[in-house]
């Protein structure tokens, strides 16, 4: 595959006499310190996941308008895909993945503006929780999502998509390194399960499951027809509350489920921040504003709802279910 625009070389120090190192920082802290930057790593590959299938859905949106196959039923004559269902399908889950991990992205950065943009002695200790927490969903998550979002772009495409001129497969490439980037995500499964969960008790994704739950009650009055995203929003809750419980009694299987773990609160992370930008495009909506993307934001949370969230339960049951299967199949089973 490959990264060809990037001017990768190796470099090597002290071959022809001494090479010289300053220390910069205190001794022994160094680790500290490349965690720091590690982080904004993550955060930074996350976003990229983000950008490169908003490219993609952007391009398969084009191409599906002009591509001309078959007839729609409410059309005359041959007609563009994009009037076909699975064409739809494909394109409406390209955006709803696409717009929550912008959102993820967003939340995750917004919290981390707050907590360090406060007076200091005055640094909300939740906001600086909600970035260590929201870091390897927003690495893992959205970079997971911009695999399928970029295979789905290929898809569009059809044979078109597998030729190297009409650019769909270079986003699709494009993605694959991301997942790899900066700690695969196995690692940000491990670190998510590990640091991130029980090194304090679950204490800080209780917080966020919990502004979850209060984000439920504030619109339940607002209800309406968006009635069906709040009740499927306290059914997520309840999912994450029953994995993090499960994790917090069984520790020894963390490393086990947890990809799963991993993935079922991204999932929900992201319904959750699509469900709120629903009800503020409702309130503007309600206020007198018709314009069209307020419309399109509840019908993507309607269609993450529908489509996409209904995964949860598979994570979950991966969660839950038995892990002796894992080390019954020894090492050596492996070989063919």
């Amino acid at each position: 595959l490959g990264i060809h625009g990037s001017p990768t070389c190796t470099m090597i120090y002290g071959d022809n006499g001494g090479a010289v190192g300053y220390l910069v920082g205190p001794e022994n802290k160094g680790l500290m310190c490349m965690f720091s930057m590690m982080n904004n790593a993550r955060l930074s590959v996350g976003h990229q996941g983000v950008a490169v299938g908003e490219r993609a859905y952007q391009q398969a949106v084009s191409f599906a308008e002009q591509r001309l196959q078959g007839q729609s039923a409410d059309a005359e004559g041959r007609s563009p895909i994009i009037h076909h269902p699975d064409v739809k399908r494909m394109l409406h889950t390209m955006r709803a993945l696409t717009e929550g991990g912008r959102a993820m992205s967003f939340f995750t950065i917004a919290a981390e503006d707050r907590s360090k943009h406060r007076p200091l002695g005055h640094e909300d200790s939740f906001d600086l929780q909600i970035v260590e927490v929201m870091t390897p969903l927003v690495k893992g998550w959205c970079t997971e999502a911009s695999m399928e979002i970029t295979s789905l772009g290929v898809q569009v495409h059809g044979g078109m998509g597998f030729v190297e001129e009409t650019g769909a497969a270079q986003y699709m490439r494009d993605a694959r390194i991301l997942p790899i980037y900066e700690g695969t995500n196995g690692i940000q499964a491990l670190d998510f399960v590990g640091r991130k969960s029980l090194r304090d008790g679950g204490e800080a994704l209780s917080k966020l499951i919990n502004e979850m739950r209060l984000d439920c009650q504030k619109y339940s009055e607002m209800g309406g027809d968006l009635g069906q995203l709040l009740k499927l929003l306290t059914k997520t809750t309840s999912q994450c509350q029953q994995a993090l419980d499960h994790l917090l009694s069984s520790p020894e299987k963390a490393s086990y489920v947890a990809f799963n773990q991993m993935m079922l609160f991204g999932n929900s992370v992201a319904y959750w921040l699509l469900t709120k930008l629903a009800f503020s495009a409702l309130t503007q909506i309600n206020n007198g504003s018709s314009e069209r993307y307020l419309f399109q934001k509840i019908s993507t949370a309607k269609f993450f709802a529908s489509q996409i969230l209904t995964r949860n339960a598979s994570y979950l049951d991966g969660i839950l279910n038995e892990v002796e299967s894992f080390d019954e199949f020894s090492v050596e089973d492996f070989a063919r």
